[in-house]
């Protein structure tokens, strides 16, 4: 991890670290291949290494909440209000 975040500051991109990650045989945290989509996350959703709040050691409580869809059984997860959010 400290790898990317590294690699991150000395100006690669998200895509170019995935590439080096890959040839040098490191799985991804699934076990496969990495994307930058892994590295990057989606801005949104505050995913990704880059952008979640967790790597970068920043502790969050509340941040989704879920819900059950009455149909299916299954779990659904919503951003939560901002004014639930503790960080």
């Amino acid at each position: 991890m400290r790898r990317i975040f590294e690699g991150y500051a000395d100006g690669l991109s998200p895509r170019h670290i995935a590439a080096r990650l890959n040839e040098d045989g490191i799985p991804s945290p699934s076990g496969g291949k990495w994307n930058d989509s892994t590295i990057r996350g989606n801005a949104r959703k505050r995913d990704g290494m880059l952008r979640n709040e967790a790597y970068v050691g920043i502790l969050v409580y509340g941040r989704n909440r879920f819900l059950r869809n009455a149909d299916t059984g299954n779990r659904i997860s919503r951003p939560a209000d901002a004014d639930d959010i503790v960080y």
